[in-house]
């Protein structure tokens, strides 16, 4: 690593090794060299990945693969480069974020940065990062054996909807009562695509959430629809169910301007019933089209941790549904057994207020992993 007596990032050299058991299906090692430059510039890299076979079984991917370790690997860096100059760290971090002017080496996009323009400083506020660390100091100071830490950890992920990534999507709407079923591409397995899936139909169909049912995915209705993975599926499938409603609104809105029939929940049934006896069609598919796949875009993130307390602040875009939007950033936290029992005592998770996003779903952003 080369740097500058600023603390600036002037060359950085990495050699990844990945343990892939005794078949070659592990990523974790590719992820881990795109993900690797995370919130810094530095004008020379270069990152080498080998992955070894070895005589131990495969392993299995986790949440977040390989960019978690990629996370870990820069960040250290920039600890080192803090101390040898006795710098504070959370300075070095944001001397050497992108910007701009310093796109990110992956990228390449020229956006903002939200995590130094906005994030940080709503996190130093909110985590009382200054005055904390000053009592931390104190605190190391006048105790030789027992010490205390603080650590702040910038995110960036650079979303991108691969072409691969397509989807059948199906929506329904009953003559009899007016209900709506939806089956989509993706699998829930608690991260939210249903209910969010039944949030974009409601806010297109101008319906209560209580008419709207999604059903299990199945290989006949969502046939060729590819893996659940990376936050990408809810983005795509919600695209698919709301380019859906928004045809079925169309061919409602005909029939309730040709009949009088004033448009709200009121009526919905009334114009369901008309549709039906006009023989308008209440079903609609969709198969992804990669041109129509939701625009790439950044999320944004700050962790700022200590033993018994830990603040978060993710940027969302304008959240589908901040609960559970909350809750993967508090699960991605004490994922399942490696961390199950490290939930701090004091655990404030909030995503960044105004968000917007106009390449997502209804301005909304994929949620990430905060490790």
């Amino acid at each position: 690593v080369g740097f500058s007596d600023e603390g600036l990032l002037q060359s950085v050299s990495v050699e990844i090794c990945s343990d892939i058991g005794n078949e070659g299906s592990e990523i974790s090692c590719f992820i881990a060299i795109l993900a690797l430059s995370n919130v810094y510039y530095c004008p020379n890299w270069k990152i080498e990945g080998y992955q070894a076979i070895t005589d131990t079984p495969p392993n299995t991917w986790c949440r977040a693969p390989g960019h978690a370790q990629a996370t870990g690997i820069l960040e250290n860096i920039i600890e080192r480069v803090a101390f040898e100059l006795n710098k504070d760290p959370l300075e070095v971090r944001e001397l050497n974020f992108i910007s701009p002017e310093r796109p990110d080496f992956l990228s390449q996009r020229n956006g903002e940065n939200l995590a130094h323009t906005t994030i940080f400083p709503l996190l130093k506020t909110q985590a009382q990062i200054h005055s904390r660390r000053n009592e931390i100091l104190k605190f190391n100071k006048e105790n030789k054996w027992k010490k205390r830490g603080i650590s702040v950890i910038p995110l960036h992920f650079p979303y991108e909807v691969f072409p691969f990534f397509v989807y059948n999507v199906q929506v329904v709407i009953y003559e009899y009562d007016g209900t709506v079923a939806i089956k989509h591409g993706g699998v829930e397995m608690g991260q939210g695509i249903n209910i969010k899936i039944a949030q974009v139909a409601a806010r297109i169909l101008d319906i209560p959430l209580d008419l709207i049912k999604v059903k299990s995915h199945d290989n006949f209705v969502n046939a060729n629809s590819v893996f659940t993975a990376a936050s990408l599926t809810s983005d795509v499938n919600a695209h698919g169910v709301k380019v859906c409603c928004e045809k079925l609104r169309s061919r409602i809105d005909e029939v309730a301007e040709k009949h009088n029939i004033e448009k709200d929940m009121s009526t919905w049934t009334t114009l369901i019933k008309k549709c039906f006896q006009e023989q308008i069609d209440l079903s609609e598919r969709y198969f992804t089209l990669s041109k129509e796949h939701p625009k790439s875009y950044d999320i944004w993130g700050a962790t700022c941790i200590e033993i018994r307390r830990c603040d978060i602040i993710e940027d969302c875009g304008r959240s589908l549904n901040p609960s559970v939007d909350v809750g993967q950033v508090e699960g991605a936290f004490e994922y399942k057994p490696p961390s199950a029992l490290d939930i701090p005592v004091d655990f404030r998770v909030s995503l960044l207020p105004k968000g917007d996003n106009e390449g997502g779903v209804l301005g909304s952003k994929g949620y990430k992993q905060f490790k």
